[in-house]
């Protein structure tokens, strides 16, 4: 994923473009796959609202030990996109300047979106259920 990434820095391929728009969406296919995760580029021109193409990357990686490069360094928005997705996820990102939690609190067990997630019967005297 390193070459990829470097072949449409900015400053190369996509150089002259008015707007490069990068999203990161993370998905559980199967729990014996593990995680799909696919960044998606999509380039505008100048006077020009629709998109000039659309560029997609899919990583797939274990569900347990999920450890992907990170594109923070290339596309600095990836940043808060990858941070959610180890929040929620577990999803760990290599090389990421700064691999912390961004929803959760430091100090929670475990990643709330994963299928096989129990929520705590508390956190700090917060009772984890209304029933």
């Amino acid at each position: 994923m390193e070459d990829f990434e470097k072949a449409v820095r900015p400053e190369g391929f996509f150089a002259n473009l008015l707007l490069i728009l990068w999203r990161i969406l993370i998905a559980v296919v199967v729990p014996a796959v593990g995680f799909f995760v696919m960044y998606v580029g999509f380039r505008f021109l100048r006077d020009s609202r629709a998109p000039a193409g659309v560029i997609a990357i899919n990583v797939r990686t274990p569900r347990n030990e999920g450890h992907v490069s990170s594109a923070a360094d290339v596309w600095p928005a990836a940043d808060w996109h990858e941070r959610e997705a180890f929040d929620l996820l577990g999803v760990t990102f290599d090389g990421h300047p700064d691999h912390r939690r961004i929803l959760c609190p430091e100090d929670w067990v475990g990643h709330p979106l994963r299928k096989d997630y129990e929520f705590p019967a508390e956190y700090h005297g917060i009772p984890g259920t209304t029933e």
